[in-house]
C-alpha cells in the first residue's frame, strides 16, 4: 500500500506528483501548501453564517488549486462538525459522462449520492422518498441498461457508462423535472433531520465539461440546480463569468462567487515579445551558481538583492518552491532544474505534471537526480503539444494577452477567447495581493517573438 511521505528517491518523487486534487487528511497534512486565499476565507465564514437556500460560486482556470482548495474546506467542516459536508465529484463518479452530462442526470447523481450519504450515516429515509427515488431514477436506468440492482452507487456507474440510460432520464425530465428537485428537498430535509445538523453540498468537475455542455448547464438549466433548498458550492468555468453578458446573468443565481487565481511568479511588467526570454532565464539560473536558493528564498530582500526580484515575483516563486519541497527531497532535483520548473510553467496543475514528466525521463536516463535537461525536454513536449493545437488567430490573442494583460471578452471577440480560457491558455494571476491580471500560460513565453514574426505574415 503507498504511504503518503515525502520522497527520498525519484520512483517515491513520481508517485507524489500526480496533477490530481488532494483527497485525504493524510495528503493535505504532507503535502498542502498554504495559500491564505482571501476568497476561500470569505466562502469559508460565508458558509458557516448561511441560509439553506444560499448557493456560492467558485471560479477559477483550469489547474489553479480551485478542487483542491474546495477539498480542504470539505475536510474543515467535517471535523468541525458544525455542518454534514457532502462531497460530489463528478469528474471521479461520472468521468466516462462528464463531457456529456446534462442537468437531468446531474440531479439524479445528486439524489442518489444523497441516498447513498443517508446510508453511510444510517439515517433512516421514509419509505415513500425511497419508493420515489427507485420510480423516478432506478427503475429508468434499470429499464434501461437490463440490470437489476438497488445499489445507489451502481446507479450512479450506469448514468456513467450508458449513454442510453442519460438520454432516458433527459426524456423524463422533460415532463417531471419539478418532481426530481422536490426528491432532493425530501431527502436533504430527512438527512438534516436525522443527523440534527445542516448538509453542505460540493459539487466539483462542473468546470471540467464540455464547453457546450457547461454553458447550457450554467444559463438554461441553472434555475434547476439551484433550485434545491440546501447550501450548495459549484464551480464554473471560468469562460462563462468572465463574459460581459454570461457573467452577471449566471452570478445573479448565486449569493456570492469567489475567485481562485494563481500566485503569479513572472513580474506583471515582462513582455517576452520585447524581451529576449533566453538571455533573462540565463541570468536567472546563473545566479544561482553562486548563492544557495535556500539563501535567496530566505526572504524577500534575499531574493531582490540576488537580481531575482527584477524578474519574478517572491511569493510566487517561493510557493511553487514549497509545493515541491513537500513533496521530495530536493537533492533529488538540481537547483536550476527546479527553477527551470517554476519560471517554465503558468498553473499548480502544470508545475506538478511538468515535474512528474522531467523525473520520468531521468529515470529513463538511469539518473538519480533530475537535470535540467531533464526540465527542459519535459517543458518542450508539453510546449509543442499545445502549440501544434494553436491557429494563427489563437497566437494573436494570446499575444494580445500578454501584452495587455487582461482577457478579451467583449461579445464580438469571446468566440475567439472562449476555447483558450477553457483549454486554459490563458491564466488568472496575482501577486498575494489585490492586484490580479490575466497572463499568458508562461508556457508559451519562449515562443513570442517566433509568434509575433508569424502573425505579421
Amino acid at each position: 500500500m503507498y504511504k503518503v511521505k515525502r520522497a527520498e528517491n525519484l520512483n517515491e518523487a513520481f508517485k507524489n506528483f500526480r496533477a490530481d486534487p488532494l483527497l485525504t487528511e493524510e495528503e493535505f497534512r504532507v503535502f498542502y501548501v498554504k495559500r491564505e486565499l482571501m476568497a476561500m476565507k470569505m466562502l469559508s465564514a460565508d458558509l458557516k453564517n448561511s441560509e439553506s437556500r444560499d448557493k456560492f460560486l467558485m471560479v477559477g482556470y483550469r489547474g489553479s488549486g480551485k478542487s483542491t482548495e474546495l477539498r480542504r474546506l470539505y475536510l474543515e467542516m467535517e471535523k468541525e462538525g458544525d455542518f454534514q459536508p457532502v462531497l460530489l465529484d463528478i469528474e471521479r463518479d461520472l468521468k466516462f459522462a462528464v463531457n456529456d452530462l446534462e442537468i437531468a442526470e446531474l440531479l439524479a447523481y445528486v439524489s442518489l449520492k444523497l441516498a447513498e450519504v443517508s446510508e453511510e450515516k444510517g439515517v433512516k429515509v421514509d419509505e415513500h422518498i425511497k419508493e420515489e427515488l427507485e420510480d423516478f431514477v432506478l427503475n429508468p436506468i434499470q429499464d434501461v441498461a437490463k440490470e437489476k440492482t438497488k445499489s445507489f452507487s451502481f446507479g450512479i456507474k450506469l448514468i456513467s457508462v450508458e449513454a442510453s440510460v442519460r438520454n432516458v432520464l433527459r426524456k423524463q425530465f422533460v415532463e417531471r423535472s419539478i418532481a426530481l428537485v422536490s426528491l432532493i428537498d425530501k431527502l436533504v430535509e430527512d438527512i438534516e433531520r436525522g443527523m440534527n445538523k445542516p448538509l453542505v453540498l460540493f459539487l466539483d468537475g462542473t468546470d471540467k465539461m464540455a464547453i457546450e455542455k457547461a454553458e447550457n448547464l450554467f444559463t438554461s438549466q441553472i434555475q434547476y440546480l439551484v433550485m434545491p433548498v440546501v447550501r450548495l458550492v459549484l464551480l464554473c468555468p471560468v469562460a462563462i463569468i468572465r463574459h460581459k453578458v454570461l457573467g452577471p446573468t449566471v452570478s445573479a443565481n448565486f449569493t456570492n462567487k469567489y475567485e481562485i487565481a494563481q500566485f503569479a511568479v513572472w513580474k506583471k511588467s515582462v513582455n517576452f515579445i520585447k524581451q529576449d526570454y533566453t538571455e533573462v532565464v540565463n541570468e536567472i539560473l546563473n545566479t544561482l551558481e553562486f548563492q544557495k536558493i535556500d539563501d535567496v528564498l530566505g526572504s524577500e530582500n534575499n531574493f531582490n538583492e540576488a537580481g531575482f526580484g527584477k524578474f519574478l515575483e517572491y511569493k510566487g516563486f517561493r510557493f511553487y518552491y514549497e509545493v515541491a519541497k513537500k513533496r521530495m527531497d530536493l537533492n533529488l532535483i538540481e537547483p536550476q532544474a527546479l527553477t527551470k520548473l517554476i519560471i517554465g510553467t503558468g498553473k499548480l496543475s502544470e508545475f506538478i505534471a511538468a515535474t512528474r514528466n522531467a523525473i520520468s525521463i531521468a529515470r529513463a536516463e538511469s539518473d538519480s537526480k533530475v537535470k535540467l535537461a531533464h526540465v527542459e525536454s519535459a517543458l518542450v513536449e508539453q510546449r509543442t503539444l499545445y502549440e501544434d493545437s494553436l491557429s494563427i488567430d489563437d497566437m494573436k490573442l494570446i499575444l494580445d494577452v500578454h501584452q495587455k494583460k487582461d482577457t478579451f471578452h467583449k461579445d464580438e471577440e469571446f468566440s475567439r477567447s472562449r476555447n483558450l480560457l477553457y483549454l486554459n491558455h490563458i491564466i488568472r494571476v496575482h501577486a498575494g495581493n489585490n492586484d490580479f491580471w490575466d497572463e499568458a500560460d508562461p508556457l508559451f513565453f519562449p515562443l513570442m517573438k517566433k509568434w509575433k514574426k508569424q502573425t505579421k505574415s
